[in-house]
């Protein structure tokens, strides 16, 4: 075996172990999630970018250690960092992201008058403008302890949270009428609830 065949093959084989050391740490931060497909979408973006994977892993580890999230907030912050890689073809990394890269994603997600009336479209935007805020500001401040106290990036600098063009997603169709409002009160008085309603 020549030296050349010698030095790849321990790069390769260092390579597989930091890759199944990866593995694990996803199955372990993923146990508790609702459903399967957030190990797999991780372990896939491992294939593809597993700097970003390891990248996420992080976060989420250290989401848990500051904040104790919820699991359905975990699954949420897995989603959308993968969504992310997936949008930019998992070749960039996080840390090389430009404002515009993330401008490209997010505006990725409007949508015409046509397509979505209510404009719900917003909503999206703007979770997600939320979770990336949050991710990048932790990215390029892994050290600062109090979330609060993190220095918001150029990558995220500008990229506010679009207004909504409705107050309310409610129509006035959805709203009750009086003789809705008596009839439902009507039934709480008979039930013994009507004092909590009043």
């Amino acid at each position: 075996m020549t030296y050349r065949q010698l030095i790849s093959n321990q790069e390769e084989e260092e390579k597989k172990k930091e890759t199944d050391l990866l593995y694990r740490k996803i199955d372990s931060l993923t146990k508790g999630c609702s459903k399967l497909y957030f190990n797999k979408i991780l372990k896939k973006l491992v294939e593809k970018n597993s700097e970003n994977a390891n990248i996420i892993c992080e976060y989420i580890i250290a989401e848990e250690t500051e904040l104790n999230i919820k699991n359905s907030t975990k699954e949420s912050r897995i989603k959308i960092l993968v969504w992310l890689s997936n949008f930019h073809n998992d070749i960039k990394s996080f840390r090389e992201m430009t404002k515009q890269d993330i401008l490209d994603y997010l505006n990725s997600l409007r949508k015409s008058t046509l397509e979505d009336s209510s404009q719900r479209w917003i909503g999206s935007y703007n979770g997600r403008q939320i979770i990336l805020s949050k991710f990048f500001r932790w990215l390029c401040n892994p050290a600062e302890p109090d979330q609060r106290r993190r220095m918001t990036p150029p990558c995220m600098k500008g990229i506010k949270q679009l207004p909504r063009k409705e107050k309310t997603p409610y129509k006035p169709s959805d709203l009750w009428e009086s003789r809705e409002h008596a009839t439902f009160l009507k039934y709480c008085t008979i039930f013994g609830i009507g004092a909590i309603i009043h």
